[in-house]
C-alpha cells in the first residue's frame, strides 16, 4: 500500500464526520426562505409566503394571496404567520407543526402529517373580505367589503378522503356590484 492510500484511509473517517456534521448543521439551520418558493409552487402561486424569517423549525412570514403566478393585484394579510416544527417526530416519519397568524387567529393550529394521513386541530381565522380580491376573479370584480370568519372542526385526511366541518361567516358584507 502506498503512502497516499494510507493517508486517505486515515483521513476518510474524519472526512465522513465533517460531511455528516455539515449536513446536520444545514438541516438544523434550514432557512425559511428556502421553503417559500416550494409553498408558492404547491399552491400554483395563489398563496405565497412573503418576507420569510427564521428557519424551517421556527420562523415566520407574511401571507400573500394572488390570482396566480402573476403577483399583480395581490393582497397581504396583516400580521405574520408564525410556525414551530417539532424535530423528534421526524424520526418516526411524522411532521408536527404549530401555526399562528398574529393578527387574525385567536389560537394556534396544530398540523400533524404522516404517510397515512394528516390532522389539523380545530381553529378559526377572521380576515377582511377585501383580502379575497387578491385571489382574482370573481372576488376582485365583486370588490367585497365586510368581514369573513372561517371556523373549522378538527380535520382528518386518510388518503384522498377528508373529514371535518368548515363554517364560513360573513358580516357587514357589501359589494360594488348591484342588481
Amino acid at each position: 500500500m502506498n503512502y497516499w492510500m494510507r493517508r486517505l484511509r486515515a483521513a476518510l473517517p474524519w472526512l465522513l464526520v465533517g460531511v455528516l456534521s455539515s449536513g446536520v448543521v444545514l438541516l438544523a439551520r434550514l432557512p425559511a426562505a428556502w421553503i417559500a418558493p416550494q409553498f408558492a409552487r404547491a399552491t400554483q402561486g395563489h398563496v405565497n409566503l412573503v418576507d420569510p424569517e427564521g428557519s424551517l423549525w421556527h420562523g415566520s412570514a407574511t401571507l400573500m394571496l394572488a390570482a396566480g403566478r402573476d403577483a399583480s393585484g395581490a393582497t397581504l394579510l396583516p400580521g405574520r404567520i408564525v410556525w414551530r416544527t417539532a424535530f423528534w417526530p421526524l424520526f418516526v416519519a411524522r411532521v408536527r407543526m404549530e401555526m399562528l397568524q398574529t393578527e387574525a387567529m385567536p389560537e394556534a393550529v396544530t398540523v400533524e402529517a404522516s404517510p397515512r394521513g394528516a390532522n389539523v386541530s380545530a381553529g378559526a381565522i377572521a380576515v377582511p373580505a377585501s383580502l379575497l380580491a387578491g385571489l382574482g376573479a370573481p372576488f376582485n370584480t365583486l370588490d367585497l367589503g365586510g368581514n369573513v370568519r372561517l371556523e373549522w372542526s378538527p380535520w382528518r385526511t386518510f388518503g384522498t378522503d377528508a373529514f371535518g366541518r368548515l363554517t364560513v361567516s360573513l358580516a357587514d358584507m357589501s359589494s360594488r356590484v348591484s342588481l
